[in-house]
């Protein structure tokens, strides 16, 4: 977080890492997948030193939807991992926070 500069090739494979596990992730949302917790918390805490990227502007409506689509069947560890990702990103401006709480209300 103190040289975003320095590690934004770094964060640019996390961020690639994250997308194919997300990827692997919606072809079977009842697996409980390990990996992806610890992906989502990195992401999401090191999203906004990128703020003005696009793709990780479009992390929010993109956990949004994996929330909205496939929220029952989600392994409830991997749904409070999803949750608490979408909240850090909201908190931080990076998820709009009308389309938040129409998620959770």
């Amino acid at each position: 977080k103190r040289d975003p500069d320095g590690y934004s090739e770094e964060f640019d494979r996390a961020l690639l890492h994250f997308r194919a596990a997300l990827d692997l992730f919606r072809l079977k949302p009842t697996a409980d997948d390990r990996e992806l917790p610890a992906l989502l918390a990195f992401v999401s805490n090191v999203a906004p030193c990128y703020a003005s990227r696009q793709d990780v502007r479009s992390l929010g409506p993109e956990l949004i939807g994996v929330l909205d689509g496939h929220a029952e069947a989600l392994v409830p560890t991997i749904r409070m991992a999803f949750v608490q990702a979408l909240i850090l990103l909201r908190n931080r401006g990076l998820a709009e926070p009308v389309e938040v709480l129409s998620l959770f209300f």
